[in-house]
C-alpha cells in the first residue's frame, strides 16, 4: 500500500468515526454500481448464450446435412430463460435502489454534488459503469476537483441521513 492510499485509509476512518453514517452510504452507493455491473455481466452471458444458438459446426456430405451433436438447441433455451429471469429480477432490484438513491442526491443543495453523485453512481458510459476520469470528463472538471466534490457530496449526504434518522426516532 503507498502512502498516499494509508493516508485516504486513515483519512476515510477519521470521517467515518466522525459520522457514522458516512459508512451506510457510502455502502449503499457501492452496492448499486456492484449492482449495475452484475446486470452488465448477466447480459454479455445472455450474449454469449444466443450466440451458442448459432450452429457451430455443420458438415455437408452429400445430400446429408449434419449438425455437431453438442448443439442442444433446447439446453441454451432454458438458460436463456432462466437468465433473463435472473436479469429480470436484478433490474427490479437495481430499480429500487436506484430511486431511493435519486431521493437522497435530490435533498444535495449543491448542483455540482448532485451531478458528480448521478454520473458516477446511476448511469453508464456505453453499458459500463464510469470512472473518475470520465465522470471529470463529462462535467468539464478536473478528475481532483470531481472526487473533492464526491467526498463533500457524501458527506453531506450522510449528514441529511442522520437527521432523517433522528427525526424517525422523534417521532416515535
Amino acid at each position: 500500500m503507498t502512502k498516499e492510499q494509508e493516508s485516504k485509509m486513515r483519512h476515510d476512518l477519521m470521517e467515518e468515526a466522525r459520522n457514522p453514517g458516512l459508512k451506510e452510504v457510502k455502502q449503499f452507493l457501492r452496492g448499486i454500481r456492484r449492482e449495475m455491473a452484475e446486470i452488465q455481466e448477466l447480459k454479455n452471458l445472455r450474449q454469449q448464450k444466443e450466440l451458442e444458438l448459432m450452429p457451430r459446426a455443420i458438415t455437408y456430405d452429400g445430400d446429408k446435412v449434419q449438425v455437431s451433436p453438442d448443439d442442444t438447441m433446447s439446453k441454451i433455451c432454458a438458460a436463456l430463460v432462466d437468465l433473463d429471469m435472473e436479469l429480470g429480477r436484478q433490474i427490479m432490484i437495481l430499480t429500487k435502489h436506484q430511486i431511493v438513491a435519486e431521493q437522497m442526491i435530490q435533498k444535495l443543495d449543491d448542483p455540482n454534488e448532485r451531478r458528480v453523485m448521478r454520473y458516477y453512481y446511476l448511469t453508464t458510459i456505453e453499458g459500463q459503469l464510469p470512472t473518475w476520469n470520465q465522470v471529470a470528463i463529462r462535467m468539464n472538471y478536473f478528475e481532483g476537483y470531481v472526487k473533492k466534490v464526491h467526498g463533500r457530496a457524501l458527506m453531506n449526504l450522510a449528514k441529511i441521513q442522520g437527521v432523517n434518522k433522528n427525526a424517525e426516532k422523534e417521532g416515535n
